[in-house]
């Protein structure tokens, strides 16, 4: 188990390296004022690097829902937030790149945060409430932009299938940038390293719910979006959960 773990290490790190290399075409596209065919670019990379990431680990993805992503309006994604390999996930089953907001330790990483720059993420200070509300605003003009960003309102690993609370600042985003929110069911991520401390084969289904228009909102009905929105997703964990072969 060990060396698997060392090699599994070393080829994620090398892959991620080798990663970077194929950023320079983008980096040209972005310069010759091309950045519709860049962020073309950036999903295809993306999907490529987060597919290939999961079957390393032995993991098996099932994706039901893809046609209730929009196409051509502001939107964003709204998901459950079970482990780490969420965002590898996300990055495997989306048709457009996504960027996340992002806890700011990852910043310590030199080649993974080079990587979510150019995803567009966010590194927030959780414990801060105005770096709070900035990564709200900062979501919000990208979404605006036609940059889909992923939110995970449960703001920490839920390690496990029951949802946690919703934390309305999160749903914020998507009410301030006026988009379409997509509710997104993600069960089984957690098996990948939470559950055992180790990269493990697991089976991880995803499902992309009907999206849910937040233009036009009454006051109480953003009140309870949030719960709205986590009861969507937990029945869509549930129903996953029980396709789960493992």
């Amino acid at each position: 188990m060990q060396l698997y773990l060392v090699v599994w290490g070393l080829a994620f790190w090398l892959l991620i390296s080798v990663y970077m290399v194929v950023f320079i075409p983008l980096i040209l596209l972005k310069a010759l004022g091309r950045p519709r065919e860049a962020q073309v670019y950036l999903g295809a990379i993306s999907r490529i690097i987060g597919r290939f990431l999961l079957f390393s680990t032995g993991t098996k993805l099932y994706v039901e829902g893809v046609e209730n992503i929009p196409r051509g309006r502001p939107y964003c994604y709204i998901g459950n937030h079970q482990a780490y390999a969420d965002i590898l996930t996300l990055m495997a089953t989306t048709p457009e790149a996504v960027g996340f907001i992002a806890k700011d330790s990852l910043k310590r990483l030199p080649i993974v945060r080079t990587w979510m720059f150019f995803l567009g993420c966010y590194f927030l200070k959780r414990d801060s409430l105005k770096d709070g509300l900035k990564a709200i605003l900062y979501g919000a003009d990208r979404v605006k932009r036609g940059y889909p960003m992923v939110i995970f309102p449960e703001g920490t690993r839920s390690k496990g299938p029951r949802l946690g609370p919703f934390r309305k600042g999160g749903i914020k985003l998507a009410t301030r940038a006026k988009a379409a929110a997509v509710p997104v069911s993600i069960y089984g991520s957690y098996r990948i390293l939470e559950q055992k401390g180790y990269p493990n084969p697991t089976w991880i289904g995803v499902r992309f719910h009907p999206p849910i228009e937040t233009a036009g909102l009454s006051g109480p009905e953003e009140d309870t979006l949030a719960d709205r929105i986590r009861d969507i997703i937990q029945a869509g964990v549930n129903d996953l959960g029980r396709l789960s072969p493992r």
